[in-house]
């Protein structure tokens, strides 16, 4: 358990429990919080969670909050973090497409060698594969957006 030595609401020193106090023997779970209240420490928080939607975590100078000291921030997103997540999405978005024409390729390829029509089926699935960015949800894409390939 990562616990902080204070000084009144100021971070003395950060650690584990047991190298802060190695003569002190503690259970498994560590110190209590009667322990650390006497003892002028505090837990440290370490896991972070927030809605991905609209909020990032970010590294943060120590500091004491409601008897626990933190080593992040939980922020609201900007406008430009916002933009860049969404040019990020369809970036993968478009390389995922990509991918799956290129998967593909050897449909069209077989027709012109053997001077055979593409099959229908194969024009309409490469045709909305170009045509995902116009899609009703792009670039929020379920799974069941994209096109089928045909069997």
């Amino acid at each position: 358990m990562k616990i902080a030595k204070l000084d009144g609401n100021s971070v003395q020193e950060v650690g584990e429990h047991r190298s802060l106090f190695p003569k002190i023997s503690f259970p498994s779970s560590g110190p209590n919080a009667e322990w650390l209240s006497a003892n002028s420490c505090a837990v440290v928080k370490i896991n972070y969670t927030c809605n991905d939607v609209s909020e990032k975590i970010v590294e943060s100078n120590l500091f004491l909050q409601d008897g626990v000291v933190h080593t992040k921030r939980v922020i609201p997103l900007t406008d430009k973090d916002l933009a860049d997540r969404s040019a990020e999405l369809e970036a993968r978005l478009r390389g995922q497409r990509e991918l799956n024409l290129l998967s593909s390729d050897w449909v069209v390829t077989k027709a012109l060698e053997s001077g055979t029509p593409v099959p229908t089926s194969w024009v309409t699935y490469r045709t909305a594969l170009r045509d995902i960015t116009t899609h009703a949800n792009w670039p929020n894409l379920q799974a069941d957006d994209w096109p089928v390939e045909p069997s």
